[in-house]
């Protein structure tokens, strides 16, 4: 624990264009014991919805952030802290938390999203890490390459792992020809020859599956 024995839960930062997030539903009741990694609260951003996870145990003291309410990254959404700490000490926590720079927890680095052109569509795509046998992961229905937002960095660590956006999806060409299933691999196949990339393992899911 920090600051006398409390420890804040902050809005984080998932990717770089991250800048506020809104609270939607609190996993846990306010004097719950929590232990570390606990999922505690479900917030949305503009691009992913996820849990945000306790970094301590302890007992869940004050929900500061309501349901529906929009918190800066960096901003308070509650106080962890030991069963025996008064009230008082938690209010005066409260009324003078800043909110602080976060770095991005997604593991995306440095890394932004390039485009390349593929007969008549521009795919944009996004590549971390170097060497190894390289992987694709391609997105479902309605998705882009930020669905991997949490999976990218980790995934990586040894090897080039890139995201796509297929046509008709996130930054790339808003034409997907006739649509098909077929056309779609078609557009995938072009991309990974204008990659110079000739086998990879592939992760998919939804419509990419």
């Amino acid at each position: 624990m920090e600051d006398g024995g409390i420890q804040k839960l902050i809005m984080p930062k998932w990717g770089l264009s991250m800048c506020q997030g809104k609270v939607i539903e609190w996993l846990i009741d306010e004097g719950a014991e929590i232990s570390a990694g606990a999922e505690v609260v479900e917030v949305e951003t503009e691009k992913i919805s996820g849990a945000v996870e306790s970094p301590v145990a302890g007992t869940l003291r004050r929900l500061v952030a309501q349901p529906g309410q929009e918190i800066p990254v960096g901003g308070l959404l509650a106080v962890i802290a030991e069963p025996s700490l008064a009230e008082e000490e938690i209010q005066r926590f409260v009324e003078s938390f800043v909110a602080e720079e976060v770095e991005d927890s997604s593991q995306s680095g440095d890394a932004e999203p390039a485009s390349v052109e593929v007969g008549d569509v521009t795919l944009r795509y996004l590549q971390r890490g170097e060497g190894g046998d390289p992987a694709v992961l391609v997105h479902g229905f309605t998705g882009n390459l930020n669905n991997w937002l949490f999976n990218h960095g980790p995934l990586a660590e040894d090897r080039a792992v890139y995201a796509l956006d297929l046509p008709g999806h996130g930054g790339s060409s808003k034409d997907v020809g006739d649509g098909s299933l077929d056309g779609l691999v078609t557009a995938l196949c072009d991309w990974l020859d204008a990659l110079a990339i000739p086998a990879a393992h592939f992760v998919a899911h939804s419509m990419g599956g």
